[in-house]
Formats: structure tokens, C-alpha cells, sequence
């Protein structure tokens, strides 16, 4: 599935806020929660590709990917013990 190409003004990352502008696409988004690794193939949104923040737009293809993103996170932090229960 092809994208529309994005037609709006540059956008910035806000975690790095030193002017990294953000790149517009279908990427991997890849990080750890507790040690708990997880990886979502095929996550569309504004990717900073110095600090891996993801924004996403208000399309149905990016909430689907904020979703996966969710659950993901949500898995990997499942699957690692709580500490002092």
C-alpha cells in the first residue's frame, strides 16, 4: 500500500527540540520496556530518526499504528515481573 504524500509544513521533533526534523513514513518503531524488548513492523507517523519519537496524524492508517504501538508496549511490560510484589 502506497502512502499519500504528506503536503503540510515541516515538523519538528519535540523530545529532541534542537530543530530534528521529522521524516514522514511507514518505519519500524523498536524500544524496550523494563528490559522486555518489543518491535511493530510498519508504523506510519512523523519518525525522528536521531530519538525514534513517533508523532501520528489523524488518518486511519496512523491510529492503526498508535494502536499497535500500544499493545506492544503493553505485551512487553506484561511479560516482565514486578519488582517488589
Amino acid at each position: 500500500m502506497r502512502h499519500k504524500q504528506q503536503t503540510q509544513a515541516a515538523r519538528y521533533c519535540l523530545q529532541c527540540d534542537d530543530g530534528t526534523q521529522l521524516v514522514f513514513g511507514k518505519l519500524a518503531v523498536q524500544g524496550a520496556v523494563r528490559g522486555v524488548a518489543y518491535s511493530v513492523p510498519g508504523v506510519v507517523g512523523w519518525h525522528c530518526l536521531v530519538c525514534a519519537e513517533v508523532e501520528y496524524d489523524t488518518s486511519a492508517e496512523s491510529r492503526d499504528s498508535a494502536e499497535r504501538v500500544n499493545i506492544a508496549l503493553e505485551a512487553a511490560a506484561a511479560r516482565h515481573p514486578t519488582q517488589g510484589a
